[in-house]
């Protein structure tokens, strides 16, 4: 809409970081050619390992790494799979993998959805196991300097960068 055009502006102006999350097909892709500034999908997935709306396909992938985005991988059951039995730790790390090997290790990070979930339990069930993540990726092969990326550096990035300024 208009006034979403204006608040674009607005916001790359004030240097406040414009979330894609709940956008649609066309808003994301409108949104970043507006944006002057990096934006964030802050939680979801990948499409190619799990066809969900939220998810985002390779081409969005793509177009957000060009942009100097990120997507934050969510904790939420069915945005890493389908089937329940696969919605595993071991699954959310595949989504990380999958977005490092489409557009590099800058543009994914962690987007928890911890309180959109009602009574499902997330693949990482809370805060206290999240050095397992982090050892899980290690085993995978990611380097220190990735991990980091993914614990919040890419998204400091994406916020230094839309800083008033900038």
């Amino acid at each position: 809409t208009g006034f979403g055009r204006e608040a674009v502006a607005e916001f790359n102006r004030l240097g406040i970081v414009v979330d894609l999350a709940h956008a649609n097909d066309a808003a994301f892709y409108e949104t970043l050619a507006l944006s002057k500034k990096p934006v964030e999908f802050s939680h979801g997935a990948v499409f190619g390992l799990t066809p969900h709306w939220r998810c985002l396909t390779d081409d969005m992938l793509k177009a957000l790494a060009a942009n100097g985005g990120v997507i934050g991988i969510a904790v939420y059951p069915g945005f890493v799979a389908r089937e329940p039995e696969n919605q595993t730790l071991g699954r959310f790390v595949d989504h990380v993998e999958y977005v490092c090997d489409k557009v590099g290790d800058d543009h994914v990070g962690f987007g928890s959805d911890y309180d959109g979930m009602g009574d499902l339990v997330p693949v990482l069930p809370s805060y206290a196991e999240m050095p397992r993540l982090t050892q899980l990726l290690l085993d995978r092969g990611f380097s220190e300097e990735s991990v980091l990326k993914f614990w919040g550096g890419n998204f400091l990035r994406v916020m230094r960068k839309a800083a008033v300024g900038q």
